[in-house]
């Protein structure tokens, strides 16, 4: 099988997730760093805060997330060049179908959708699947993947990651069929 599938993360990769859930974190009563402060400590909240306010935003808040316009024209880019396009996302399995519905809404090319709930290993999925060219994320992955480049979008909180940091510009100049 000759490899053709590019794996793209959904939140703040190609939706705007941070910004939206420091507002609806801090309405609830959350003390939560800003935008520029956030980092893989999920801006200063303690795991199970976290977890309990992303509970509370999942019912509403992903339908409401905004698009990264770099993000959507890089995917049609890539998706006309003959690409493949596979979604993957740490959201719950239950937010199959409304994250299905936020993909169509936004008017991103479609692809499969990968849901694999909190802490999954995405590489491992990956991997497994032997397909992808590229793993599109915002954050550093636990591990790599064996079978795919990584490639970050650049975000405050992975300034100091050792993998490529590249535009949507670039990984479309990079990764086009």
């Amino acid at each position: 099988m000759t490899p053709n599938v590019i794996y793209c993360d959904i939140d703040e990769t190609v939706s705007q997730f941070v910004r939206p859930f420091i507002t609806f974190a801090r309405t609830h009563g959350a003390t939560v760093a800003d935008y520029e402060n956030w980092s893989e400590r999920r801006g200063g909240l303690a795991g199970d805060e976290f977890n309990r306010l992303l509970r509370l935003y999942e019912v509403g808040g992903y339908q409401r997330q905004p698009i990264d316009r770099a993000a959507l024209d890089g995917l049609w880019e890539l998706f006309r060049s003959g690409r493949h396009i596979a979604y993957i996302t740490f959201r719950s399995r239950a937010f199959w179908g409304v994250t299905r519905d936020w993909i169509v809404d936004r008017g991103l090319p479609m692809g499969e959708v990968i849901t694999l709930g909190p802490g999954a290993d995405k590489a491992a999925v990956i991997d497994a699947r032997g397909d992808g060219i590229v793993w599109i994320d915002d954050m550093p992955p636990a591990h790599l993947t064996e079978s795919c480049e990584v490639a970050m979008v650049p975000r405050p909180w992975n300034a100091y990651c050792q993998l490529r940091r590249l535009t949507w510009a670039a990984i479309v100049g990079e990764f086009r069929a």
